[in-house]
């Protein structure tokens, strides 16, 4: 099939290039006729050798073009078979990498993706294809490890319950205790699932505005400090607000509540007693500016850049109840949104920055707390 491709693609250019230069040549030729026999007719008998002269004439047009003509069409041959070569190497070459890809060598790339041309356009492209799926599936076989290994343990706790309960009279306080264990054992397992679902349904909808509505910030952030104020104040945390203005953006209202409460609890639940909390909102040209600093232990570099991955979790974070799938939430609904997250060092503590697309023709901010 490739070589039927080079030889058609070689014909054709060939053909072309020699049927052009045909016609050529045959104009030169007619044009030329044509004036030695206007020339002849105008001399009459004053000339008498004119007519010979100019049948020679023709005579040597007519062979020197012809080898022209030959001439060219062996270096339209030449020239077509390399320029065919060149072009049916360059599809050969991703084809190749395609069949590579087929077979499980996520790994393989397109040469020539550097070339400033069509084909270095398509090689650049394809490459890139290729980096996200070999991203994606990496991601998904960690994702698959994790929730084994997270699922091993309420799954080996549930079965030694299980077998407990078997082992006891069932109206005993032990098969009652053994009853609410396996309860508790089904509800975190069935929550994991829960979490993962919520994260692939919102990272699927990520760039469909549909659905989407006029969403006011700051009454986001009103809804978090209303449901954390009380456990805020319970573990002696200062929650403290500042929010300017009203701060509109396209959003699921539900959605953005969800993201900056699983923050918010986060950073009150990783602050020590004494400690502050606080949430920021302004406004800053065509982004809306949202921010959540605690005075907790803060996350180190290593762990910072995959913070938002599932099932990651900090070493300071080990003795804290959870599967580490609430900032992948968090992360998820962000990307539903276009909304960038930054992490930064808050010394002490950290602080989460959320930068959120503002809805345009904003009103001019003012104090609204």
């Amino acid at each position: 099939m490739r070589h039927s491709a080079f030889m058609r693609l070689t014909v054709g250019l060939a053909l072309t290039f020699v049927i052009v230069m045909a016609m050529i040549f045959a104009v030169i030729y007619f044009v030329m006729a044509g004036n030695v026999e206007h020339a002849a007719k105008a001399a009459g008998d004053a000339v008498p050798n004119l007519a010979p002269t100019g049948d020679l004439f023709l005579s040597n047009l007519f062979a020197i073009l012809l080898g022209a003509a030959l001439a060219s069409a062996v270096i339209a041959a030449v020239g077509s078979a390399f320029l065919s070569r060149w072009l049916v190497s360059r599809i050969v070459a991703v084809n190749t990498v395609a069949a590579e890809v087929r077979d499980g060598n996520l790994a393989a790339r397109v040469p020539g993706a550097d070339k400033p041309d069509e084909f270095g356009e398509l090689a650049a492209n394809v490459n890139s294809m290729l980096e996200r799926i070999e991203r994606l599936v990496a991601g998904m076989r960690d994702v698959s490890d994790r929730i084994a290994h997270e699922l091993r343990t309420p799954l080996t706790r549930l079965r030694a319950q299980v077998q407990k309960l078997s082992s006891v009279p069932p109206a005993s306080r032990e098969a009652e205790t053994a009853r609410t264990a396996i309860a508790d054992e089904i509800g975190t397992t069935v929550a994991i699932f829960d979490a993962l679902l919520d994260i692939a349904t919102t990272e699927a909808e990520a760039g469909d505005q549909t659905r989407l509505k006029t969403v006011d910030l700051g009454q986001v952030v009103e809804s978090v400090v209303d449901l954390y104020d009380a456990v805020a104040e319970e573990r002696g945390i200062a929650l403290v607000v500042d929010a300017k203005g009203r701060a509109e953006m396209l959003g699921d209202a539900g959605l953005l509540t969800r993201m900056l409460a699983n923050v918010v609890d986060n950073a009150i639940k990783f602050s020590p007693a004494g400690g502050r909390v606080a949430i920021t909102l302004a406004t800053r040209g065509r982004s809306h500016v949202l921010t959540v600093t605690d005075s907790g232990p803060g996350l180190l570099p290593d762990i910072r850049d995959r913070a938002f991955e599932r099932f990651t979790r900090g070493a300071a974070t080990s003795s804290v109840p959870g599967h580490g799938l609430g900032l992948a939430v968090v992360k998820a609904i962000a990307v539903r949104h276009g909304i960038r997250i930054g992490l930064a060092d808050a010394r002490p503590g950290l602080a989460v920055t959320f930068t959120c697309p503002a809805l345009a023709e904003q009103p001019a901010p003012s104090t609204a707390h």
